[in-house]
């Protein structure tokens, strides 16, 4: 039978897992801003433009992600808050 020290800990594993998945995201950002300055010391601005794009969506990414951090923390305190 679940408990809720074992529920509380499962929620944590869940903000630990969504703060990982936005530092990959971070690293995907850097990484993206590098091949753009490769292309625009090329010249190839269609491919800068292209890069630019994908880090929009990166960032709407980063921004869906800390507010699932959120989400959670809170859902986090619920389950807290059963130990009354």
């Amino acid at each position: 039978m679940a408990n809720i020290d074992e529920l509380s800990s499962a929620i944590g594993a869940n903000k630990e897992a969504i703060e990982q998945a936005n530092t990959s995201v971070a690293a995907s950002m850097s990484s993206a801003d590098e091949l753009s300055g490769q292309f625009q010391s090329l010249g190839s601005e269609d491919k800068v433009g292209e890069i630019e794009q994908i880090k929009q969506g990166l960032e709407q990414l980063q921004q869906a992600l800390a507010g699932l951090v959120s989400n959670v923390e809170s859902i986090h305190a619920q389950a807290e808050a059963l130990r009354g």
